[in-house]
């Protein structure tokens, strides 16, 4: 049987793609669920897999293939020159990504897919160019997150943004999603979508045996809306009853954001007790630093089931969080993740200092996560899943 021919429209970078394109400029790890899930479909005959990908540091398109895979990535930002758009005139936003587009759809005209899959509608500058194909092909979006949920001040980009993924979820009717909460917020924007469960897969993560370096880890997009201010918050009110408290900080971040929070943190008298690590090439450098904490805390405001929360399970590394998005289901059955009601920053405080302290605490729920961690996340599950997707989307041709 022929296989089905599906062009993804996604965004991702690894070290891989950035020897295979021998690329002088490299592009840093981005969106490893993606590398990840690509891996699933090397090696089976059912799809034939077309990855269409925005690529930061080139000039002109690239074609390769790898173990069976297309992959077809273009330059984004300043035509001929391989950077971005300059802050003070966002010609990418302002033309709503004419470029982007004109770039994808001449990709998608030479694949003449059967299937177009966009993976996370929240990201404008790729996922605009799904709606020319609206009529043309049969489309699945798979949710990553909702950005249209952000707490953050609605800048002219952020707009851009958001008035984008929200087309996207009200005039596409199908759509992958992994959680039940993300299933009724899809179905928020769009009482008729019509809903596929898949997981995204998670890196094999490697444990390791080192020893406790500081008391809490943060790990994520370092913004209001995952939650940092709460945390810096509830580090002072830990400080009072633990003077050396230390907690080491994993992400990026803009200048102007990070130089506010380490204004907050002079404030707060807690600059000595955090340690600002910024960004990691790849996602090994991070899960060794993050062993090296007694716990990992994420009060995000909106998620899904973040990456940070599972790959801390994974780590044995116990996890607090606010109990938003799909992170309550975790607790369904057993408490493997101390929640928090979202804003509740007194409370933060006093669960990430009953389990600092406790070393048998903190061993009891660790065990309890790697082990759900386990059940919930097989990726053996996650390409059944996908191809019986492919396989019930209406053709058009």
């Amino acid at each position: 049987m022929k296989p089905i021919k599906v062009a993804w429209i996604c965004h991702f970078c690894n070290e891989d793609i950035n020897l295979e394109l021998n690329l002088k400029k490299k592009c840093s790890e981005m969106a490893p669920w993606i590398s990840e899930l690509i891996l699933l479909f090397e090696k089976q005959k059912e799809i034939e897999l077309h990855v269409v990908s925005p690529y930061p540091t080139i000039t002109k398109s690239k074609f390769i293939v790898k173990n069976g895979i297309y992959y077809y990535f273009y330059g984004i930002g300043i035509p001929f020159w391989g950077r971005d758009w300059p802050w003070f005139f966002k010609f990418d936003y302002l033309s709503n990504f004419i470029f982007n587009k004109w770039r994808v759809k001449k990709i998608i005209k030479i694949i003449r897919p059967d299937i177009i899959h966009l993976h996370g509608a929240e990201n404008a500058h790729y996922s605009s160019s799904i709606i020319q194909f609206k009529k043309k092909y049969p489309i699945i979006v798979t949710v990553q997150g909702f950005v249209s949920f952000t707490t953050a001040n609605k800048t002219f980009l952020l707009k851009k943004r958001i008035k984008t993924e929200q087309k996207i979820l009200r005039e596409f009717t199908y759509f992958g999603y992994r959680t039940k909460k993300m299933g009724c917020d899809i179905r928020k924007f769009n009482p008729n979508a019509k809903l596929h469960w898949h997981q995204y897969p998670i890196h094999k993560v490697k444990i390791y045996q080192v020893n406790k370096k500081y008391d809490i880890v943060f790990f994520a997009r370092i913004s209001r809306d995952k939650g940092i201010e709460d945390l810096l918050k509830a580090v002072d009110i830990v400080k009072k009853r633990k003077n050396d408290v230390s907690i080491i900080v994993i992400g990026n971040s803009s200048k102007n954001y990070l130089k506010y929070l380490k204004e907050l943190c002079t404030e707060y008298m807690i600059a000595d007790n955090v340690i600002w690590a910024g960004f990691l090439p790849t996602q090994d450098d991070v899960h060794r630093i993050v062993s090296m904490a007694k716990i990992s805390v994420l009060p995000t405001y909106h998620d899904i089931v973040p990456g940070t929360i599972i790959e801390s399970m994974f780590l044995q590394v116990p996890v607090v969080a606010y109990g938003v998005g799909g992170i309550p289901d975790l607790n369904a059955n057993d408490e493997v993740v101390k929640i928090v009601e979202k804003g509740n920053v007194e409370r933060l405080a006093i669960e990430m200092l009953l389990l600092i302290k406790s070393k048998e605490n903190r061993s009891i729920l660790a065990e309890k996560a790697f082990i759900k961690a386990n059940e919930i996340y097989d990726n053996s599950r996650i390409l059944p899943d996908l191809i019986k997707a492919y396989k019930s989307m209406p053709s058009q041709k």
